[in-house]
């Protein structure tokens, strides 16, 4: 899949608007995801242009749904823990299979979201409720970027990626996300910022101490 969207000249890319789409909303995206990051920061990163091939072999993969901005913050920290291509390109893979419906173009996925967290939260906290109706705030759309990236830019990378774990670990949805973030892969590290590298399962196993989570 990789060798063919790399396979096409400027002369094809020239007659196929869509491929051409894509690959420059990609670019501009990777330009601006985690560039704070050490793995991401920098020109000619190593990091971003493995963000940017995984990506563009992922429009390859979809070509139905391609590239829709948030992917991009969806896959950094796949990209991030993995720290191998084919690896992350699968890992994400069925991480979109579960995502789907929240970047197609009539996002049934965030419609059922929203209306599930609508009624949580009358259940949960009427009077909360209560107030968000009197704010005219009760269509929740100040949460549609929570769940769409999964809280990846309300909170630190280092809290995205504690959450992310929690979240996945137990989930039977998602077998290849488990496999990949369960204890059983010790050799999958991370390497945060002024950290040695430690096991992604360090995060869950400490997550308790850590609340609250830290906004940046």
């Amino acid at each position: 899949m990789k060798l063919q969207w790399k396979s096409v000249s400027e002369e094809q890319e020239k007659h196929n608007s869509m491929f051409r789409d894509h690959r420059s909303l990609i670019e501009k995206d990777v330009n601006r995801t985690d560039r704070t990051n050490t793995f991401y920061e920098g020109q000619d990163n190593p990091g971003l242009i493995l963000l940017h091939d995984v990506l563009m072999t992922y429009c390859m993969y979809d070509f139905d749904l391609g590239y829709v901005q948030g992917m991009s913050d969806l896959l950094s920290p796949i990209l991030y823990v993995m720290e191998d291509e084919v690896d992350a390109f699968w890992c994400f893979v069925s991480f979109m299979d579960q995502m789907h419906q929240n970047f197609e173009e009539q996002m049934q996925g965030m419609k059922t979201q929203l209306t599930q967290l609508s009624t949580l939260l009358r259940l949960l906290d009427l009077s909360f409720w209560n107030y968000l109706v009197a704010q005219d705030s009760g269509h929740l759309y100040f949460c549609f970027r929570w769940l769409l990236i999964r809280f990846k830019r309300e909170l630190s990378f280092p809290d995205v990626l504690r959450l992310w774990e929690v979240s996945h670990r137990h989930s039977r949805r998602l077998p290849l996300i488990n496999r990949l973030f369960s204890n059983d892969r010790s050799s999958h590290t991370v390497n945060p910022a002024n950290q040695s590298k430690r096991p992604i399962s360090h995060y869950s196993e400490h997550l308790i101490n850590q609340w609250p989570l830290s906004v940046p």
